[in-house]
């Protein structure tokens, strides 16, 4: 139980963290809303192109753990109505973060310094980059160092709630054996 209070706050940690980067760089922040302006004939003019599909995988891998609360259905109180809407709060709560830090990322940022012309690879580290544009160097370290201590301790829930659907499926599993020798007895 002590473990399941721990995940809690770690992940309340995480949405806070990330509120108060989109609120700070909203209120605090020396970002540039001129950098939303349509460039090479807007967004229509990528739209269908591999290249903004490739750039849909990575889109993908920002909503990776939505279905977590379908690992534990076994151990929610009244899981038919309960999962569904945690599955819809989830992900609903990561798509808001994730479109409200992407705009931060462009308010900060032009498309221009993101994929800069001439370099082979795009701005790898998005978030450090907005962060030193947006505030101080020192601010941006801060959020750099509280970022990373975030991601290590994501991966380190991962295995929790691989052990956790496991368990509850040997749980289930010797259930439903138990009651099918119960039956040919019968």
């Amino acid at each position: 139980m002590i473990g399941g209070r721990v995940q809690a706050v770690f992940s309340a940690a995480k949405v806070v963290l990330i509120a108060a980067f989109v609120v700070a760089a909203m209120v605090a922040g020396t970002g540039d809303w001129s950098h939303f302006a349509a460039r090479d004939g807007g967004v229509g003019a990528h739209l269908f192109t591999n290249t903004f599909a490739v750039q849909l995988i990575f889109v993908s891998y920002a909503y990776s753990g939505w279905n977590a609360a379908a690992y534990i259905a076994g151990e929610i109180d009244a899981p038919r109505k309960n999962v569904p809407r945690a599955l819809l709060a989830g992900t609903g709560l990561v798509m808001a973060l994730y479109l409200l830090l992407n705009v931060v990322f462009i308010y900060a940022l032009a498309p221009e310094q993101l994929a800069p012309a001439g370099q082979k690879f795009p701005v790898i580290e998005v978030g450090d980059a907005a962060a030193r544009a947006l505030f101080s160097a020192h601010t941006a370290d801060l959020i750099s160092t509280l970022t990373t201590a975030r991601c290590r301790r994501c991966s380190a829930s991962a295995p929790g709630a691989a052990r956790r659907c496991s368990r509850s499926c040997c749980r289930a599993g010797s259930r439903s054996r138990s009651s099918r020798s119960a039956r040919s007895a019968a």
